[in-house]
This record gives C-alpha cells, sequence and structure tokens, in this order.
C-alpha cells in the first residue's frame, strides 16, 4: 500500500449516479502510468449501483480511497476529496468522462521540471459512444506567469475554466481556503481565477489528455433559471474579487469580453431551453441588460 508521505497527485472523483459511465472513468484512473497516486472517489449519495462498482475497484487496488456523504452536489463533494487528500498535486475528473493513461504523468513531469504551480492540458468533447485518441507528437510546454495566464483564463478561449483538465498544488487551496462555491452549478468559474491569481506560474502542454463526455442527462445540458442566476452570480464574483485585489483595471478588457460572450450565450441557451416558460424566458433577456 503506497504511504503517505509517498503520495505526489490526488486524484479526485465525485460520483453520484452514474453506474453507466463510471467502469470507464475508473479504468481510466487505475491504468495511469504515474504510479505515486492516490484516487479519492466521494460518493455522493448515489442511488443506483455505482457504491457497487466502486467497491470492486477499492477491493482490488490499495491506492483508491472510498468516502460516502449525503448527497450535496458537487462542490461539495470536491470540497470532501480536497480536505482529505495527501499529495503535493490535486487533480479532478468527473465520473462521467475519462482520460489518457498519461493524463498524471504528463501534467505530474511538467509541474516538476516547471516549477509549476497549474498545469493546463488540452480535452476534446465528445460523444458518449466514440474513443479518446492521443496523437503521438513530442511534448510541448507553455510557460505563463500568474498575470498573462490570469488575462487568458478570464477570457475563456485559450484556457478554460474548467476544473478537470489541469493539476493544481494542494497548497493553492489549503493556504487560501479557496473551495467550490456548495449549491452552484457552473462552479469552477468560481473558483478558477481565484487560483490563477495565487499561482507563480502555469504550464499549458499540447497534448489533449481529458475526454469530456456530453451527454444528455448531465447536469449542464439543461438550462434553467437558476443556471442563469449562477451564471450571472459568478461573473458579479469574479469582478468583486478583481476589485477588491485592486487589479480590476488590469483585467477589464478581458473581463468585459468574458460578460459579452456569457450574454451571448446565455441568450442561445435561454431561446433553446425547454426547462424555462416563455413568461421566465422573456424576464431573463430583460434581465440581461443588468450584467
Amino acid at each position: 500500500m503506497l504511504s503517505e508521505k509517498n503520495i505526489k497527485v490526488s486524484l479526485i472523483i465525485p460520483v453520484y449516479n452514474v453506474e453507466k459511465y463510471i467502469y470507464k472513468c475508473l479504468k481510466s484512473a487505475v491504468n495511469q502510468t504515474f504510479k505515486d497516486m492516490e484516487i479519492i472517489i466521494v460518493n455522493d449519495g448515489s442511488k443506483d449501483n455505482s457504491y457497487k462498482i466502486i467497491e470492486k475497484y477499492k477491493n482490488k487496488y490499495d491506492n483508491i480511497k472510498v468516502i460516502n456523504q449525503e448527497n450535496s452536489g458537487l462542490s461539495s463533494a470536491r470540497n470532501t476529496g480536497i480536505k482529505i487528500s495527501c499529495g503535493k498535486y490535486i487533480a479532478f475528473a468527473d465520473s462521467d468522462d475519462y482520460f489518457s493513461k498519461r493524463f498524471i504523468e504528463y501534467m505530474y513531469t511538467t509541474a516538476e521540471k516547471k516549477n509549476c504551480d497549474i498545469v493546463v492540458c488540452g480535452f476534446k468533447r465528445i460523444s458518449e459512444s466514440k474513443k479518446l485518441k492521443i496523437k503521438n507528437k513530442p511534448l510541448k510546454t507553455k510557460i505563463f506567469s500568474s498575470e498573462k495566464a490570469l488575462k487568458i483564463l478570464i477570457e475563456d478561449v485559450f484556457i478554460n475554466n474548467f476544473a478537470w483538465n489541469k493539476l493544481y498544488k494542494r497548497e493553492l487551496f489549503t493556504e487560501n481556503n479557496i473551495y467550490f462555491p456548495v449549491g452552484k452549478t457552473y462552479e469552477d468559474m468560481y473558483v478558477s481565477y481565484r487560483l490563477f491569481h495565487k499561482s507563480n506560474k502555469i504550464a499549458v502542454i499540447n497534448k489533449k489528455l481529458y475526454c469530456y463526455v456530453q451527454r444528455k442527462k448531465s447536469i449542464t445540458s439543461s438550462f434553467t433559471e437558476k443556471n442563469f442566476d449562477d451564471i450571472k452570480l459568478g461573473l458579479y464574483d469574479m469582478k468583486n474579487y478583481l476589485l477588491e485585489n485592486k487589479i480590476y483595471n488590469k483585467y477589464a478588457f478581458s473581463y468585459k469580453f468574458l460578460v459579452i460572450k456569457n450574454i451571448l450565450i446565455l441568450i442561445y441557451k435561454i431561446i433553446i431551453s425547454k426547462d424555462i416558460t416563455p413568461k421566465i424566458k422573456i424576464k431573463l433577456l430583460k434581465e440581461l441588460k443588468k450584467i
């Protein structure tokens, strides 16, 4: 069994009712070429057979930790994983996604060689039936200062807000008291910019190592009034953070770019949503003027 002092990376996987997908995710985790890692699975009150599948893997692999908790949402499950993690670095995976066997190896090696606080890898959006293929090309790395990387992250184009295609120094969370906001959808947008701001160097590698599976019944595939409010509040939260840290002027253009981008996305989501009544749609479209 791997001792705590030898754990270099903690891979955190929240699980909730994903019996159809969890096998592929856990298979990706246990087949990592990087071995000095723990796999923390937080079962967030699953009511299907997810826990039975998790137990089979736990009994077979001694680097798996399983935490059971009442259903509290993705943010709470991630926070639970962070608090019990032992690794120098933390990575996240969603339980309906999967990733390359070198997902951790490439990012850990880059973090150590380049002395970076965060490493970002590429990802593919993929349907449930397709497979992830990693091109066999030399590993290349771009290094950014915190200031430059934060600008790019805020614009949410070249570097996105997603939590799962990144490796983070654990101390970024624990020493700065940064955790995911419980009860929010689009929780990553509340956290990523804080982590980047607290970092010194960020690396971006040219490999698409993570596979983001798009499925119809996932949390992010529907759109409700709460989703609208959480995105709006996420934008307000970011602006307030930039103002409080007296760096808003430095990132004003990037922030305004993000706002415009999100307004366009929100208009589209409101119009096509089947979860919102016509009356609420009109109300939300009017609220866009206030963002």
